[in-house]
């Protein structure tokens, strides 16, 4: 019952209401303002690379830095297991025709 009232009240709502289109503006004029190549490596992105880190994981030590590594790993077994599954369709596949 909960979730109808919710679906009706954003479906009544704009998307100004919901802040969307001010969002969007601004999202755009940050596009406009970096004339520079899309995909730039270069000091001012590993500098804020670096402040970000910081503010993420605080201590070498602390669960957010075992976080990040266990999570790291996870994507590395998943991008292995799905070349696997890739290769063993393949051959399924290979088989059949």
């Amino acid at each position: 019952m909960g979730a109808v009232v919710i679906i009706a009240f954003l479906w009544g709502s704009t998307s100004e209401d919901r802040g969307m289109k001010s969002a969007y503006k601004r999202n755009m004029e940050v596009k406009v303002k970096s004339k520079r190549g899309s995909g730039n490596v270069d000091k001012v992105f590993i500098n804020k690379l670096q402040k970000f880190i910081g503010v993420v994981v605080p201590e070498k030590n602390g669960k957010e830095a075992k976080y990040l590594v266990i999570l790291g790993l996870l994507v590395i077994l998943r991008t292995y297991m799905s070349i696997l599954l890739a290769d063993i369709n393949g051959k399924l596949v290979k088989s059949i025709v």
